[in-house]
């Protein structure tokens, strides 16, 4: 009886260094993560809606030097080593994020990987996305709220901090990094509950660039609008040119004759674009 009593009590210590392990996750602790899972701690305990793999893409922060520039991927770091040690990569919280969705929505855990401004060594970075790659995981699945995780990190890309070197150009400069790796290659798959995939949400150049040729330039969100449409929603934020580029870029893919949400052709819509752009020109 006293011995069944002992392991029992040495049962819940264990497990209570488990749930230690989200903290120093959390706290970015290396030495601790590194012995407590050479001590078998179990990688996949849960707290708080929340797993030490989660919390190395929520909780964790990257070094960042005087200038406020991430100078390593230890966060990701984390998550491989938890992987390593049997981390379940297909673990959702209750929401129905996975762990790219976390990642994508937390910036600032991983923006080395998103946005490196200066030379980070990007193979921590590299070594999780094969992981992922080579074990099937369905970047494709979506949350309770109609989401993938391309949908997410095109929302959160445009509320990130704009890069030093795209500050001048923000519609048509962007660095994502190995991230590209993860483009949409269904597009329909990619559409959210209202129907906008993210090509619809990220009026970026680059962006829409790096999903060619895959994307779908003609779907339609559920009121009818396409990626055109949301283009020509921001022309008065966007200067003449880089509209030019744009739609240098989609008209070669352009239905010219699809009808959208004022029964106006993709046609015509450009031909009022350049004629109210004609307009402003003379006046």
């Amino acid at each position: 009886m006293k011995l069944t009593y002992m392991l029992f009590m040495s049962l819940i210590a264990f497990n209570s260094h488990a749930k230690d392990l989200i903290d120093y996750v959390s706290e970015g602790n290396q030495i601790a993560i590194e012995n407590l899972l050479e001590l078998g701690v179990d990688p996949n305990i849960e707290r708080d809606n929340q797993t030490p793999l989660s919390a190395a893409f929520t909780t964790c922060k990257n070094n960042i030097d005087s200038n406020e520039i991430y100078v390593d991927n230890r966060c990701v770091k984390f998550a491989n080593d938890l992987i390593k040690s049997g981390a379940d990569i297909n673990w959702t919280n209750s929401n129905g994020n996975n762990i790219v969705m976390l990642m994508s929505m937390n910036l600032e855990s991983n923006s080395s990987c998103f946005f490196p401004e200066k030379v980070i060594d990007p193979r921590e970075c590299h070594t999780f996305m094969e992981y992922l790659y080579d074990h099937s995981f369905e970047f494709s699945a979506k949350n309770n709220d109609g989401d993938s995780f391309s949908n997410l990190l095109a929302t959160t890309l445009n509320h990130a901090p704009i890069p030093k070197q795209c500050i001048e150009t923000p519609y048509i400069c962007e660095d994502t990094a190995y991230f590209q790796q993860a483009i949409p290659k269904e597009a329909k798959g990619y559409q959210n509950l209202l129907g906008q995939t993210p090509l619809m949400q990220r009026i970026n150049l680059s962006f829409w660039k790096t999903n060619s040729p895959f994307i779908d330039i003609n779907i339609s969100d559920n009121a009818d609008h396409t990626p055109l449409t949301y283009l020509l929603d921001k022309s008065e934020m966007i200067t003449s040119d880089v509209m030019d580029l744009f739609l240098q870029f989609i008209l070669p893919s352009l239905d010219l004759n699809k009808i959208i949400y004022n029964g106006k052709t993709q046609k015509q819509l450009i031909e009022e674009y350049y004629q109210k752009r004609a307009t402003i020109i003379i006046l």
